[in-house]
């Protein structure tokens, strides 16, 4: 089973299975420019594989969801300002913490 998805964050997934003695595995490929099927020899930016699941069509979809998440979170990275000052944690010890929940619940 072959798929090819498109434009997302401005990428391209040719997406397919293949099938094991295990099950069906699905793998997709991150492309620059939209391929004509998954073998056509565009060039790969990133690949996915996931599985195996009994049948190929959730194997082709959670290749192809794992790809979109990726870019997902790389255009949210990349839409962070870089310069942006990040505030510093406060780190509480375990301690403190149980004393306050602790007090909240003598209080309540």
């Amino acid at each position: 089973m072959e798929r090819i998805t498109g434009p997302i964050h401005g990428y391209h997934l040719a997406c397919y299975t293949v099938e094991t003695a295990q099950g069906h595995f699905g793998y997709a490929k991150v492309c620059a420019s939209p391929p004509d099927h998954p073998w056509d020899g565009t060039p790969a930016l990133a690949k996915v594989a996931v599985g195996p699941y009994p049948l190929p069509l959730p194997a082709l979809v959670f290749a192809a969801d794992k790809a979109a998440s990726l870019l997902a979170l790389r255009a949210r990275r990349v839409a962070a300002p870089q310069d942006a000052q990040r505030q510093p944690r406060r780190v509480v010890p375990l301690a403190q913490r149980g004393l306050h929940v602790q007090a909240a619940l003598q209080a309540a």
